[in-house]
């Protein structure tokens, strides 16, 4: 028998002899296991301070790379100015490591020398 002469068979069955027909079947379900996944390892951004970079500078950059408000960009730069490192976010692994890699980019493209780095967030 072709696969396409059962499947006229079957289509070509009254009702009852359908029902018939599906006791010969062997239909069986597949349990579904849900895996749980972890939460991703979190990264905190800081910015280091530095005696040569302007404040306007990290501002800019704030408000550029890390999306923050004039006040929070401003709330950080002081934070960073007066305390010698600031947070700008915290983030995956691979959005913070891009963050930092931007920062340092950017900073190196304007020639200032303002470090940024990424810790392990508690």
């Amino acid at each position: 028998m072709t696969v396409d002469s059962i499947i006229d068979h079957y289509f070509k069955l009254d009702k009852k002899s359908l029902e018939e027909a599906s006791d010969d079947i062997n239909i069986q379900t597949v349990k579904k296991s849900k895996k749980l996944v972890a939460r991703p390892s979190m990264y905190e951004v800081l910015i280091i301070n530095d005696d040569f970079t302007p404040i306007d500078f990290v501002i800019m950059v704030l408000k550029m790379l890390f999306n923050k408000s004039d006040a929070e960009a401003n709330a950080i730069a002081m934070a960073t100015h007066t305390s010698g490192k600031g947070l700008c976010g915290v983030y995956t692994h691979d959005v913070a490591e891009t963050k930092l890699m931007h920062v340092i980019d950017f900073a190196r493209a304007n020639n200032y020398p303002l470090k940024c780095i990424m810790n392990k967030a508690k």
